[in-house]
């Protein structure tokens, strides 16, 4: 909420101050009071918020606002300097003088702030942006060198020239930290950085314009202090602002439109300048070097984009890849857990889940159910693992002997069901074989234990008018079975006192 409060106060004197300037601008009279009282107020306030600004932030951020404190304290000496001339000694301050040291002491800090600034995202390490800022970098300096700083080589190598023709050149030094940091920046849309942004373009847009129209006496006021004041203004704005929010650094392609286009639409106008002074008979080289070298950059720039899209193109074909084999995988492992899920873990067999679930989806022709007989005796006699041997003899045999025609699966304990495919009489003679299997051949462990083994069977025929043809099927198998059982065991019953 603090924060909030002070940018409200700070938008709130900002108005203020730049409204009663706006106002007294038309008044000679009040500009010396502007030049000493009004000027140097938002540079001193600009230099104590940044000074707190570099005391809450992290990292190279401090130091950037470290310099930009003292960029603005060196501008705020100016404007005093100047301020005292105007409204104490009452003329103009001397050109070149003590001011302009403090001037340009002011815009190293500037462009060491902003170079600290830049070196902090994304554009460090994707050379599309470097080639970006540098084809709008050199648009910049080609316009600023030819409409700013080489009309001043013709006053002349006096120290006045000079020290004049510095400002252009520092301006176009900060351009040039700008459009980097601009494209380095993790957050675009950070308020931060856009009032940081605004307020050195203001600064620039003022000197650009002293540039254009020629010195001004100190004593007289123009709409260009506007531009100054108000840069002072927006960096105190931008040092109560939140900070950069921590963020993944965002690629190419995540981009505006507008940043995308950014270098195209900077370096058209001054290929078509160029070339427009060449047609005219007038070819003049630096800006024709300039907008060779801009292209060039543009060329490298689509060169980057290509070779980043093969790898983009290889990325995704790896990744697909992999995701095939992934959902090959995927699809292997959902199998394996059905096969598990269906089958019984010893013997291997549809468990009686997956055999029920079977019986409903194909009807059958006849259903068996058989059973080892005293198979309790096995485990009392031999133990458990020899009776596990004997249920996967059991289920191995069952599964070979109806392979083709019926489905075999263990209902549990020693039961086991199988959905024939046959008629009854085929499915009683299998039952029937099955029974002679063990009768001739014994199970033998791997201990070497022999261990003969007996099976008791019951048949039925599938009932297919029955409100529920499994259940009714299953029971009438199954009393088959206990008929058999009870009958003396090691035998196939199929239907009420027939034995076979």
């Amino acid at each position: 909420m603090a924060v909030v409060l002070s940018r409200r106060v700070i938008l709130i004197a900002a108005s203020a101050q730049l409204a009663v300037s706006a106002a007294a601008l038309p008044f000679p009279a009040f500009h010396p009071f502007l030049a000493g009282v009004l000027f140097p107020a938002p540079a001193l306030l600009a230099c104590a918020v940044a000074l707190r600004a570099a005391n809450c932030a992290p990292g190279r951020y401090r130091l950037g606002w470290l310099l930009m404190s003292v960029m603005l304290g060196a501008w705020a000496a100016v404007e005093l300097y100047f301020g005292y001339y105007a409204l104490v000694l009452r003329y103009e301050a001397p050109f070149p003088g003590p001011a302009d040291a403090f001037y340009y002491a002011g815009y190293a800090a500037l462009i060491g702030a902003v170079a600290t600034f830049a070196f902090t995202g994304r554009g460090l390490v994707d050379y599309r942006t470097w080639a970006d800022a540098a084809a709008v970098t050199i648009v910049a300096a080609a316009f600023w060198w030819h409409f700013l700083v080489e009309p001043r080589f013709e006053d002349g190598t006096s120290l006045a020239a000079l020290v004049g023709i510095g400002y252009p050149i520092l301006d176009l030094a900060v351009i040039v930290g700008l459009v980097v940091a601009l494209y380095s920046a993790r957050d675009h849309t950070n308020p931060r950085m856009l009032l940081l942004v605004a307020s050195v373009s203001a600064t620039i847009a003022a000197d650009a314009g002293y540039s254009l129209v020629g010195q001004e006496t100190v004593a007289s006021a123009t709409v260009l202090d506007l531009g100054w004041q108000a840069g002072y203004w927006l960096l105190a704005l931008a040092a109560v602002s939140p900070p950069s929010r921590p963020a993944l650094v965002r690629p190419l392609e995540g981009q505006s439109v507008a940043g995308l286009l950014l270098p195209y639409a900077a370096v058209s106008p001054l290929v078509l300048f160029a070339g427009y002074l060449a047609w005219q008979g007038q070819l003049h080289l630096p800006l024709a070097i300039a907008a060779v070298l801009a292209a060039a950059f543009l060329v490298l720039r689509q060169w980057f984009t290509l070779v980043d899209n093969r790898h983009l193109y290889r990325q995704v074909a790896a990744n697909a890849e992999e995701l095939q084999h992934a959902l090959q995988e995927q699809q292997r492992l959902r199998a394996e857990a059905q096969h598990l899920a269906d089958h019984d873990d010893l013997t291997g067999l549809l468990n009686r889940r997956a055999w029920i679930a079977r019986a409903r989806e194909h009807a059958s022709l006849a259903v068996t159910i058989l059973d080892i007989d005293h198979f309790k005796a096995v485990n009392d006699r031999h133990g458990h693992f020899a009776g596990d041997e004997v249920l996967c003899a059991v289920a191995q045999r069952l599964e070979q002997l109806y392979a083709g025609s019926g489905v075999v699966g263990r209902l549990g304990g020693e039961e086991f069901g199988v959905l024939v495919a046959r008629p009854l009489a085929e499915a009683v003679a299998l039952a029937e074989r099955a029974i002679l299997l063990f009768a001739e051949d014994p199970v033998c462990t791997r201990r070497g234990t022999v261990i003969p083994v007996t099976l008791s069977a019951g048949v039925a025929s599938w009932q297919a008018h029955a409100a529920d043809p499994l259940a009714a099927s299953h029971q009438l198998a199954d009393a088959r079975l206990f008929t058999a059982k009870r009958g003396g065991r090691a035998r196939v019953v199929s239907a009420p006192g027939l034995v076979a």
